[in-house]
């Protein structure tokens, strides 16, 4: 495999990557995510499979980015049946979580961190969820690359290392973070190995009962009982009411080409709204990074934007109009908030009901 700058691309931060073998590409933000990726295809594992190893050691290599205890949002398409599904990996925040509980305390918006920040995790079931449904290769088999990074440890590459010095206030702030994520209080600096022996044992843990562990095994109750002695407000039956959704993804066609994105509670839909917005437009004439392509993408994604916080929210919660505001027609009414010659201070939501082809609005005064 090479990466060869090609044209405009060789201005660009990461090049195109092109490769002469035949079992497949992996392209990852983590190089020995990639390696494990590489190794599962050409031990005949599919897409699937290298998709879960390469997850796995990220959640290692890569802990200001992704762990364990994240979520899964992904668009899957099934070579053997021409299908595609999008997965929704994401928990729910504890029982307890009442806007009544948090407004009774002095909050006025959510923490950002701590242990009233995360909801259940939903990545491990994700993984399971997706290998069972999709791949070939057994869930405990592909967590196996992750426990050499995490046992042994590995070097801290540029990129990662900037985020430890960053975030070194973030990292203090709670003692068991502080004891593996610093060094003495102090951030671990590139090229510096962080091991994480904790995690090996979680990820053998899991590999041995399988996905259970996670969310009824005593790795379950102990990740409970850790957050509860701290504040949080999980529950058992919070973990083991845990499910993953399969479902038919929302899509666009941009100029040809169908373009698939995760349902709510991702945001997925934000970048098929901003597609039909700008697709009638001439973005090529405008040219790449001219002022005014990039004005016509800010206030696209404005737009875009103001419509997901006005009527985007959990779907067990929330009936967002989902057909009317990725529609084509809808996008042609929007189109006519942008204003090519200055910049909107605020935008604000439109009404995509009219569009949403599944219900109709009158009001009576």
């Amino acid at each position: 495999m090479s990466l060869v700058p090609t044209g405009d691309t060789a201005t660009q931060h990461r090049s195109i990557v092109y490769t002469t073998k035949n079992k497949g590409m992996v392209v990852s933000a983590s190089p020995l995510a990639n390696a494990a990726g590489l190794d599962v295809l050409t031990k005949g594992g599919n897409a699937f499979d290298a998709a879960i190893a390469v997850a796995a050691v990220q959640n290692v290599t890569m802990p200001m980015m992704c762990t364990l205890g994240g979520d899964v949002f992904a668009v899957v398409y099934e070579a053997k049946t021409g299908r595609t599904y999008g997965v929704n990996g994401s928990g729910v925040a504890p029982t307890g979580a009442t806007r009544e509980y948090f407004t009774g305390r002095g909050y006025n918006k959510m923490p950002e961190d701590g242990p009233l920040a995360p909801s259940v995790p939903g990545a491990v079931h994700a993984y399971d969820t997706i290998l069972k449904r999709f791949g070939t290769w057994p869930l405990g088999k592909l967590l196996e690359y992750a426990v050499p990074f995490a046992e042994e440890g590995f070097p801290i590459p540029e990129r990662t290392g900037r985020h430890f010095q960053d975030d070194l206030k973030l990292l203090r702030k709670y003692p068991t973070t502080a004891k593996v994520m610093t060094k003495n209080g102090e951030p671990y600096r590139i090229a510096e190995v962080l091991v994480q022996k904790d995690l090996a044992q979680s990820f053998r843990r899991i590999i041995e009962s399988g996905a259970e562990e996670f969310y009824t095994g005593a790795l379950a109750k102990e990740m409970i009982a850790a957050y509860r002695e701290n504040g949080g407000l999980f529950t058992e039956q919070d973990f083991a009411a845990h499910t993953t959704d399969v479902y038919e993804p929302l899509r666009t066609n941009y100029r040809g080409y169908d373009v698939l994105e995760t349902a709510p509670p991702s945001q997925g839909l934000l970048v098929l709204e901003m597609l039909n917005l700008v697709e009638g437009y001439d973005l090529k004439a405008m040219g790449a990074g001219t002022p005014e392509a990039i004005h016509l993408l800010v206030e696209a994604k404005k737009l875009a934007y103001a419509d997901r916080n006005r009527y985007m929210g959990d779907p067990k919660f929330v009936k967002a109009p989902l057909k009317g505001i990725i529609s084509r027609e809808y996008a042609a009414v929007r189109r006519r908030a942008i204003n090519a010659d200055r910049a909107a201070a605020e935008a604000i939501a439109g009404d995509p009901h009219t569009f949403d082809g599944n219900t109709t609005y009158f009001a009576i005064v």
